[in-house]
């Protein structure tokens, strides 16, 4: 792994490109403040390895907001990261006319809601996000 700050991208990958969501989820992350791993991969308690697009493990759950572009990538494993202690998050990969909204990831961000130290927030988080 590689840490950029509060973002990490894999080894791996570095020299691989990563796709636009990927490099999206990763902004978001260093604009916002968020940590983010991108792409994650998980040993999961049964022995099965999963990727996954990102993780946020200040987010959603105790240990995180896994993040795939299809339902069908873990639909019968979901059970098994619960108790884990992550839950997951669905969508699609960015159009590729579709620019970069760091408003959308707040309001994403906010949805999901902060599962991390309380001290490490950050501020923009504690405002009220405008819903559209």
């Amino acid at each position: 792994m590689v840490t950029l700050g509060l973002w990490t991208t894999s080894q791996s990958n570095k020299d691989a490109s990563m796709n636009k969501m990927q490099e999206f989820l990763l902004r978001a992350g260093r604009d916002l403040n968020i940590q983010v791993v991108a792409p994650f991969e998980l040993v999961l308690d049964s022995g099965k390895k999963i990727s996954a697009e990102a993780l946020f493990p200040q987010l959603g759950a105790p240990k995180g907001t896994i993040v795939y572009q299809s339902i069908n990538s873990y639909q019968e494993i979901l059970d098994e990261i619960k108790k884990m202690g992550y839950t997951c998050s669905v969508f699609g990969e960015p159009l590729p006319n579709e620019e970069y909204d760091p408003e959308s990831y707040k309001e994403m961000f906010t949805e999901w809601g902060w599962t991390g130290e309380n001290n490490k927030k950050p501020a923009w988080f504690l405002k009220p996000i405008a819903m559209t």
